[in-house]
């Protein structure tokens, strides 16, 4: 274990706060005060001391005298063992060192300082120099006890000394120990470049301080050190110590290739946080030895692949990959590394080729096999491969071998056969012969027809050459492989030749030589039928069908169905089908669709022709189609309780299926027209035709029997047939008989359905008046039963038909007019579209209703009543208004309209033309209304005689009105004030007698504006004296100014 001490030393300055202060006074002689300081800890762990103190102090006389003898003020501190950090006062301080001493040279009113001193002036006990024995001791002192006194010599006009500390200077001492480090390791001691080494060594510093270990590395003894790595050791609690040290582990694997020696020489230090430091190793004996990595090759790509000798087929160059593995680092190598790469050629023997790999480990090659004529031969089939390194660096590892397969072309060539559509019977044999050629050109021999096949096709055939038919000949250098195909059993058509060699190792070679050759075979037609010769149109679905058999071995055949009316119709092609390589008998089914206007007879043939164009026909054969057959019967939702009356049928109802399609089939698609008789008088005699009905879509048929006059009451017989002649696609047939009950009572009848508004006279419709005005509504009606009959008046003005009024005629066995005066229409009901009726029903509930006729209901008019106003005088002047009042009354109600009905009054301000507009009122609710009127300066309403009038439009309910058109012509008056003004005399001059006295005046109206006026002068001065200046004196200025001159 490596261990050294040495001593260490730091000085601190420390400012006081608070300044020491002892104020000296008279009396008494002497001042103390107490104080405690404390230091900075010591930077030192082991035997720290202070060795030195001073105090930065001041000193002040303020006596009347010098102080010469300089023992009256000083400052002593107590050491370790005296102090008392709690009250220093209670300290002891005889035996406590001096810091400071006054000097004994203050003048009267002097000061000394401040300056550092260590009391040293007190002799020798003071804290200039000390020991660790004097008490000043420990690293992290708790405080030091400080008396300051200051004192005088006692008296009046004697020296007094005050003193100040401001700054202490102090030295702390202690002793330095360096860390120790011993039982230097490095694991492995030998090993590959990539290892992750170890180097370690037990460590420990005696002052417990956090230490750094470091270790270095050099390839020779006189190299420079390399540093390689450092790890801390923090002690914080002090465990590493000498007796157990702590253990520092440092890891390096930064190693290269190029370090590879036998001898690496290695050291490692200590240091600690004062950086003292020790070392070990570095001797010629300290050294361990690097080798080259191991390593091995791993599979990346081309493991089983595949290659194609073949430079003009693609594929002729694959990618045969792997990837070094450090095996030291556990990863992928980074470096090019030298390689090897080794290949079979025949299956065992193998060509090496050198290939480096990339600098992330991966060798790769890309093989392209060649033939003898371009290098090395690689043979076709199975091969190996490996790769392996050899490169310094590592330990030259080898992959496992890998599979490799390698391909040939192949070509087929000298073809020698039938070529251009050259025609053969069917049963010919056809002559094919080929060559086969590698890529390296080597004539194939020796193939078996299993890798050579010869196939000859059309549509829909194929067929093999057999083994019979297979043969291998040579002829001159070459070997040929020739095919003679049977076309027995085969089918016409063009035929292509293909042949394929497949052979193991090589790609697929294909020639093919379209339209080599063709076979003919004709059509063959037989057995043409039709499955019915007669059958209604409606059969099988309404078609027609046929079949037909067909032989053409191997060819492509249409097949033709033609029709045609018997005798002399044009043949027409209804169906053509075809099939393709038509192996063995063919029947084809055909059909034709037939409705009713097929009805009648045809004649059928069919024709076939082939891909060749050879051709088959077969003769005619006849077929009918015929009518529908029907049966017609009773519907079930027929309910033979139903009873009919003249005014409520009965609803006859049958039903009737298409048995030509099947029995239950009630789908009849065209007309069928049903006849219905009806006895009349008795219950099975005579039948009466009452009509006929078609049937609808679901097969039944409908009819609302209405017995006429000619039927009696009780229970009738009844039935329906078909009516051929308007039925003409189905047979005749005729239902069975079923019964209904008659009950003979008619409905009233009606005659002259008018109205009238009071002016227009009695008239079916056009009526137009106003909703206010009575209607009067007539109708004539009669009952063939003599039955007491009601007629209600029904009027619809948009929301319906509502009943307004009934009238009845008692025993109405006659027509009898019966009237209705109706009011019953509001302002809603308006309407150019209102329509009426007139419900007519007898006692046996038996009803009729009249045709609708149209009328119309407009707004009411009305006309105005004066009742205020009407030549009334209304001054201009001022706020003099008067009331305007009229009434209004509806005319077609013949009452006073309603209240808050909007009206407009107008007056003209010229006497002639009404304004624009005027103002607004509205009707009471007894129709009054009222307009109080001011004429006005602005607009200017002129004097006299003007004219107003009142204005309802634009109501809903009303009709435009006003009092001009033409009910009364209303006027008022309006009139003006006269103001006079008397500008001359103006009292401000006096006349003699005899002199001319000037008047001047002019006149406005009450609006200010001038106002042409007969004006005469007056002057008077008493009740009896006077005179006037007027008459042909007076003279007019202007527009409105007016003079006199009065002499």
């Amino acid at each position: 274990m490596i261990k050294s001490v040495f001593a260490a030393s730091q000085t601190f300055e420390d400012p006081l706060d608070p300044t020491w202060t002892a104020i000296a006074t008279k009396s008494p002689a002497t001042t103390d005060q107490f104080f405690n300081v404390s230091l900075s800890n010591c930077p030192g762990t082991v035997d720290c001391y202070i060795s030195h103190i001073e105090i930065y102090a001041r000193y002040i006389n303020t006596g009347t005298d010098p102080a010469t003898t300089g023992n009256y003020s000083f400052m002593q501190i107590a050491n370790e063992t005296n102090r008392n950090c709690a009250s220093p006062s209670s300290v002891d301080y005889n035996t406590s060192r001096y810091l400071a001493w006054d000097p004994s040279n203050i003048s009267t009113g002097g000061l000394i300082g401040p300056e550092y001193e260590c009391g040293n002036r007190s002799g020798s006990y003071n804290t200039c120099s000390m020991t660790e024995g004097d008490g000043f001791n420990g690293s992290i002192p708790e405080c030091f006890s400080v008396l300051v006194r200051a004192g005088s010599s006692g008296g009046a006009g004697k020296d007094i000394v005050s003193v100040d500390g401001f700054k202490v200077l102090y030295t702390w001492n202690w002793f330095v120990a360096e860390p120790a480090i011993s039982n230097r390791q490095i694991i492995p001691n030998s090993s590959g470049w990539g290892t992750n080494f170890n180097f370690s060594a037990e460590v420990y510093d005696p002052q417990g301080e956090n230490m750094t270990v470091n270790a270095f590395s050099r390839p020779t003894p006189s190299a420079a050190w390399v540093f390689l790595n450092d790890t801390n050791i923090t002690d914080e609690a002090g465990i590493c110590t000498a007796g157990t040290p702590c253990g520092a582990s440092i890891l390096y694997d930064q190693y290269e290739c190029g370090n590879i020696s036998a001898s690496v020489f290695f050291k490692l230090n200590v240091t600690d946080n004062q950086s003292n430091g020790a070392e070990i190793g570095g001797t010629i004996d300290d050294f361990f030895t690097i080798v080259a990595d191991s390593d091995e090759v791993l599979s990346i790509d081309g493991d089983g692949a595949s290659v194609n000798r073949s430079n003009s087929e693609p594929g002729n160059i694959v990618a045969l990959v792997t990837r070094i593995n450090d095996t030291v680092r556990e990863d992928y190598i980074t470096q090019t590394a030298n390689s090897r790469v080794w290949i079979t050629k025949d299956g065992t023997s193998q060509v090496q080729t050198n290939k480096d790999s990339t600098t992330n480990g991966t060798i790769e090659l890309d093989f392209n096999p060649t033939c003898l004529s371009e290098g090395t031969q690689y043979n076709v089939g199975n091969q190996t491969w490996l790769m392996g390194t050899a490169d310094s660096c590592f330990d030259n590892a080898n992959s496992t071998s890998y599979s490799l397969i390698v391909d040939g072309s192949q070509t087929l060539e000298n073809y020698e056969g039938p070529t251009g559509l050259q025609q053969f019977n069917l049963g010919n044999k056809v002559g094919i012969n080929i060559t086969l050629f590698d890529d390296c050109t080597v004539n194939s021999t020796g193939i078996d027809r299993t890798n050579l096949t010869f196939v000859v096709n059309t549509t829909g055939f194929s067929d093999t050459c057999g083994a019979s038919e297979f043969t291998e000949y040579t002829s001159g250098a070459d070997t040929y492989y020739e095919c003679l195909w049977d076309s027995t059993g085969s089918t016409s058509g063009n035929y292509d030749i293909n042949i394929v060699s497949d052979r193991n190792f090589y790609n697929n070679q294909t020639f093919t030589q379209t339209n080599a050759f063709s076979i003919i075979v004709p059509p063959d037609l037989s057995g043409e039928t039709v499955l019915q010769s007669s059958q209604g149109w409606g059969s099988n679905d309404s078609y027609v069908n046929f079949t037909i058999n067909l032989t053409d071995p191997g060819d492509d055949v249409t097949v033709n169905l033609f029709t045609r009316t018997f005798p002399s119709g044009d043949y027409v092609l209804e169906d053509s089908q075809s099939c393709t390589t038509c192996d063995s008998v063919v029947t084809f089914n055909f059909s034709k669709a037939v409705t009713c206007n097929d009805i009648g007879t045809w004649e059928f043939k069919f024709n076939a022709t082939d891909a060749g164009s050879n051709a088959d026909e077969t003769g005619t054969t006849l077929f009918t189609v015929t009518t529908d057959s029907i049966d017609l019967g009773i519907s079930d939702f027929y309910d033979n309780t139903s009873t009919a009356t003249p005014s409520t049928p009965a609803i006859l109802r049958l039903n009737a299926s298409d048995t030509s399609r099947g029995p239950d089939d009630y789908n009849i698609t065209e007309t069928l027209s049903i006849v219905f008789n009806v006895t009349s008088t008795s219950f099975d005699d005579p039948f009466k035709n009452v009509g006929s009905n078609n049937l609808n879509s679901t097969g039944e048929v409908e009819f609302s029997f209405l017995p006429d006059e000619t039927f009696t009451s009780g229970l009738r017989l009844w039935y329906g047939y078909v009516d051929t002649a308007a039925s003409t696609c189905y047979n005749f047939d005729q239902s069975e008989n079923s019964s209904v009950t008659l009950n003979v009572n008619f409905a009233p009848s009606f005659d002259n359905a008018t109205i009238d508004n009071g002016t227009t006279g009695f008239v079916e419709s056009g009526v137009v008046s106003g909703w206010g005005q009575e209607y009067n509504f007539s109708v004539t009606v009669k009952d063939p039963d003599g039955d007491d009959t009601n007629a209600t008046l029904q009027i619809n003005t948009g929301d319906g038909f509502k009943d307004i009024d009934t009238q009845l005629c008692d025993g109405c066995s006659s027509f009898t007019q019966l009237n209705f005066s109706v009011s019953p229409f509001v302002c809603e009901n308006i309407t150019s579209s209102a329509s009426y009726q007139f419900l007519i029903r007898d006692n046996a509930t038996n009803t009729n209703t009249t045709s609708t006729n149209t009328f119309g209901v407009e707004k009411d008019d009305i006309i105005f009543e004066h009742i205020e106003g009407n030549y009334s005088i209304f001054n201009r002047s001022g706020n003099q208004d008067g009331l305007l009042s009229v009434r209004v009354y509806d005319t077609d109600n013949e009452s006073y309209i309603e209240s808050d009905i909007n009206l407009t009054f107008y007056v003209t301000r010229d006497g002639s033309e009404f304004p624009s507009t005027g103002n607004i009122n509205q009707t009471n609710s007894s129709g009054y209304v009222d307009q109080f009127f001011d004429p006005s300066c602005s607009p200017k309403h002129a004097v006299g005689d003007q004219k107003w009038k009142v204005e309802l439009t634009s109501q809903t309910c009303y009709n435009n009105k006003d009092t001009t058109s033409p009910d009364l012509d209303l006027h008022l008056n309006v009139t003006g004030d006269i103001v006079l003004t008397l500008t001359n005399p103006s009292g401000a001059l006096n006349f003699t007698q005899e002199q001319s006295v000037s008047f001047l005046g002019s006149t406005v109206d009450d609006c200010g504006d001038a106002l042409t006026s007969t004006v005469n002068f007056y002057a008077n001065n008493s009740d009896v004296n006077s005179f006037a200046c007027a008459g042909s004196s007076v003279n007019q200025v202007g527009a409105n100014a007016f003079t006199c001159d009065f002499t």
